[in-house]
C-alpha cells in the first residue's frame, strides 16, 4: 500500500464479497480483498484493472464470471510446473479464479488447487498456453508487478519510473474520471 498511496475506499462499508464468494464457492485471499477495498475500482499505470464487487456499473463478480466463461471457450492444453492439464481449468470446479487483468490480455489467477494451503498465483498472457508460476500472496505479486518484475510472462515486464498512476473506473453512467498518483518511489 505504501507504492499505492492513500486508499479511496470508494466503496467504504459496503458487504458485496459475500455474493462473489458464495458463487464461486470459495473465499477469496483476505489481502486481495483489503486492496481492491481500498482502491478499486481502479487501473494502475495505465494497464492492471482491479475490479470491485461493490460496483453495480461493472461489479467484481460479473467481470469473473465472463473472464471464466471465455476462458471455458478458447481453452487449451496448458501446462502448469510441468504438469499437464487437458480441457478447461477456470473458475471453482476448476480451481482457477481471475484476479486481475491488463488491457494487453494477461491474466492473473488465483490457484485452489495447490496443496499444503500456500497460496499460488498462476499468470499467463490469453494468448499463450504455459501458465507462470507465483508461490506468494496476492499483495506481494501486486508489488512485484508495479516494481517491474516479470510477473506475467518471462522476459516481459513494465516498469514506469517515478510515482505510480491510478485511475478511476466507471461506477456510473456519468461518472467523472479522475486520476491521481501514488507516493514518489525515489526513482
Amino acid at each position: 500500500m505504501a507504492v499505492l498511496g492513500e486508499p479511496r475506499n470508494v466503496f467504504a462499508g459496503h458487504n458485496a464479497w459475500q455474493s462473489v464468494e458464495d458463487e464461486m464457492g470459495v473465499a477469496l485471499p483476505y489481502d486481495y480483498k483489503h486492496l481492491v477495498d481500498a482502491y478499486g475500482p481502479v487501473q494502475l499505470n495505465g494497464h492492471l484493472y482491479l475490479e470491485h464487487p461493490a460496483n453495480t456499473f461493472y461489479p467484481l463478480g460479473k467481470w469473473i464470471s465472463d473472464t471464466i466463461d471465455t476462458l471455458r471457450d478458447i481453452e487449451q492444453d496448458r501446462e502448469i510446473s510441468g504438469a499437464r492439464h487437458l480441457g478447461p481449468v477456470f473458475g471453482r470446479k476448476y480451481d482457477l479464479i481471475p484476479l486481475t487483468h491488463t488491457d494487453r490480455g494477461e491474466y492473473a489467477f488465483l490457484d485452489l488447487a495447490i496443496d499444503g494451503g500456500q497460496t499460488r498465483i498462476l499468470t499467463c498472457d490469453r494468448d499463450e498456453t504455459d501458465l507462470h508460476e507465483h508461490r506468494m500472496m496476492f499483495s506481494e505479486w501486486l508489488y512485484r508487478y508495479l516494481e517491474g518484475q516479470e510477473m506475467f510472462s518471462p522476459g516481459h515486464s513494465d516498469y514506469y519510473p517515478g510515482p505510480l498512476l491510478l485511475e478511476s473506473l466507471p461506477t456510473g453512467m456519468n461518472d467523472i474520471h479522475s486520476e491521481w498518483y501514488g507516493p514518489d518511489r525515489g526513482n
